[in-house]
């Protein structure tokens, strides 16, 4: 089985909540409204000038719990510092630009949100990027804190039975239609596009794998996400040496549509035509 974690989440938020709840359920069933097609995403890109880091064509897995009634949330300007040792809880608080300081990585998103717990009298602070488990002090967190605090609640009940699951995922594949991309030439806008097929597609083998189909299914979306990967790297250093090379995206955007024309058929061999 791959890893259920790396490569799951569009935003902090869901990184820290999927962490959470990955010992308590499982989260593959979570993604049953994740698989959107390469071209609507492309699209989605496209119409509203936005990148993979505000993009919000995928629901987010937070408001997947809170449909389900299996989670609820508030927003404080402030934190309780008992509520910290709640386990039910997942204290979330934005941070500001010191957090950043001596950091050689630095989010691309304005809002960064840290998971702060305690765990024997030690307050922990979980940053999912760039990844950090650190013990921290009270000053100090307050030097970070910018005065917003997401605070969830886990609730005990698990209302995702592996029929709804099921049903809600045909009804997510029956939204989507086949259209090749085409030819893309803006290395931003095809790195945001790879990178939310490379995430999206690990979610949809983690929950075709939940969902018991056959390795006819489950390989090809394995090979497409390994491509995804790889071929990141390779535009991201487009990127960094500004040097485009048409051959190459002529022949990414072929092997895209390729594997998406793939998956595509057999999802609906497997779900729609059965």
């Amino acid at each position: 089985m791959m890893n259920l974690l790396d490569n799951r989440n569009i935003t902090c938020v869901e990184y820290y909540l999927l962490n959470k709840l990955n010992p308590i359920i499982d989260i593959r069933k979570l993604y049953y409204k994740s698989y959107v097609s390469a071209y609507k995403i492309y699209l989605d890109l496209l119409d509203n000038d936005t990148t993979f880091y505000s993009y919000e064509g995928i629901e987010r897995i937070q408001n997947i719990l809170i449909e389900n009634k299996m989670l609820t949330y508030k927003v404080t300007n402030d934190y309780k510092e008992e509520d910290f040792k709640n386990k039910t809880l997942v204290n979330l608080l934005l941070v500001n630009k010191n957090f950043f300081n001596n950091k050689k990585k630095v989010t691309f998103r304005n809002d960064h949100y840290i998971h702060v717990t305690k765990k024997n009298n030690r307050l922990m602070m979980i940053s999912s990027y760039p990844m950090s488990i650190e013990e921290i002090d009270i000053n100090t967190l307050n030097t970070f804190f910018d005065n917003k605090c997401l605070v969830y609640k886990i609730l005990k009940k698990d209302n995702l039975t592996f029929k709804k699951v099921k049903e809600e995922f045909i009804k997510q594949l029956n939204k989507q239609i086949f259209v090749n991309l085409p030819e893309i030439y803006d290395l931003n806008k095809l790195q945001s596009l790879i990178q939310l097929l490379k995430i999206t597609r690990l979610r949809l083998y983690d929950l075709c794998d939940y969902l018991i189909v056959s390795d006819s299914l489950l390989n090809p979306i394995n090979e497409a996400s390994r491509y995804y990967e790889n071929v990141f790297l390779k535009i991201s250093m487009m990127i960094i040496k500004n040097k485009l090379d048409s051959t190459i995206l002529k022949e990414i955007i072929f092997k895209i549509n390729r594997y998406e024309y793939e998956i595509y058929k057999k999802l609906k061999e497997e779900f729609v035509d059965e």
